[in-house]
């Protein structure tokens, strides 16, 4: 089952403002339980240390739905979700 992964950004942003986001992957896609995935995202555009503004990694397994990975906030603060805690 390969491992498919996305950003979303949930952020509203206030008219005329553009911003980029970029999702980098790293590995082999498909991974077993004990091993290591690395995600990147580049923002430009944007801050994302605004106040307020969490952003967040979501995945979709092959025939499911959207499974929340974790999120990082504007303060540093970090949540992962529980089988992707390691």
């Amino acid at each position: 089952m390969r491992l498919f992964c996305l950003l979303l950004c949930l952020v509203t942003a206030p008219q005329g403002v553009w911003c980029q986001v970029q999702l980098l992957e790293s590995g082999p896609g498909l991974l077993k339980p004990s091993e290591t995935m690395s995600l990147t995202c580049a923002v430009s555009g944007y801050s994302i240390t605004i106040r307020g503004y969490c952003w967040n990694w979501i995945h979709q397994p092959t025939g499911k739905g959207l499974e929340e990975i974790g999120e990082i906030c504007y303060d540093g603060s970090t949540y992962y979700s529980p089988p992707f805690k390691s």
